[in-house]
């Protein structure tokens, strides 16, 4: 059978995983799962509305090894070390590895910089899940939004869960994320999920992009300065989530959004933003 590594229609991502593991472990993996990442659009603890984004993560793993659970996390160039003296970035799935016993052996790759601060954790957990499901026969949670997630839809989490719909691609719409380079921004409202699920099923997604302009407190920082810029630009709303600047936005305005976003943090950030478009997120799923 042919490695993963080395199967061209697979995503590169998926594909560099399983290649450390094989180098790491002079095996390869017996599979790989993948795990979009779920941007909190808005909401808290409580209630949040919730968008599958292209970035998440990927595990290769197998149960081949001896001892302890133990991971490699190809962000961090941590390991491979026990998952009971892992680093803090380990924490969001620690518990989920407990329930792997002995013999798992992993390679963690997150797809987006930690510095965008957009990623919790979750994903990875989502993304060992489904792993620990297929190899050890330990059913993941039914109430994990990575896994109710499907494309073109949002999910509301909370006493109102529910699936909307949310087809960015369809309505001509995109997320518009501004990493600028904060290293800190000050706390944010966390704005109204359940109106934002309401005007989602009424079929009014223009709404949310004023929620999120609403649950903004805006403090000067360059995320704020790539927020105005992006609205004066043609964005239908925007706010700070993590430490990147969100804006909803129609797909014809994304390139006037990405010029006036650089031209206005030009000499105020000491580089240029990055600045990426999503419009959908694959499920999370078996990958190799």
């Amino acid at each position: 059978m042919t490695r993963i590594a080395d199967r061209l229609y697979v995503d590169p991502d998926v594909r560099w995983a399983a290649y450390v593991f094989d180098e790491m472990y002079a095996a390869a993996p017996q599979g790989a799962w993948f795990a979009p990442g779920m941007l909190r659009l808005l909401g808290g603890p409580d209630a949040a509305l919730m968008v599958g984004v292209p970035w998440g993560a990927v595990v290769a793993a197998d149960l081949r090894g001896e001892g302890p659970a133990e991971l490699y996390s190809l962000n961090d160039d941590h390991g491979p070390i026990p998952v009971s003296v892992a680093p803090a970035w380990a924490d969001p799935f620690r518990e989920v590895l407990a329930e792997a016993g002995t013999g798992l052996r992993a390679v963690v790759s997150r797809l987006l910089p930690a510095q965008t601060g957009l990623l919790s954790g979750a994903e990875t957990a989502t993304a060992f899940a489904l792993a620990l499901r297929d190899l050890r026969g330990v059913p993941p949670s039914p109430q994990d939004p990575a896994l109710r997630y499907a494309p073109g839809h949002a999910v509301l989490t909370g006493p109102a869960s529910d699936v909307v719909p949310f087809p960015l691609a369809g309505l001509g719409l995109r997320l518009v994320i501004m990493e600028v380079g904060v290293a800190a921004v000050a706390p944010q409202p966390p704005g109204d999920a359940v109106a934002a699920a309401k005007a989602l099923r009424g079929g009014d997604p223009e709404k949310v992009g004023v929620l999120l302009s609403a649950a903004r407190r805006p403090c000067g920082s360059a995320a704020d300065l790539a927020l105005d810029a992006a609205a004066e630009a043609g964005a239908l709303g925007g706010r700070t989530i993590g430490r990147c600047a969100v804006a909803l936005a129609p797909l014809e305005a994304v390139p006037a959004i990405r010029a006036a976003v650089a031209a206005r943090l030009a000499g105020v950030v000491p580089r240029p933003p990055r600045i990426l478009t999503a419009a959908s997120a694959e499920p999370a799923r078996r990958v190799g």
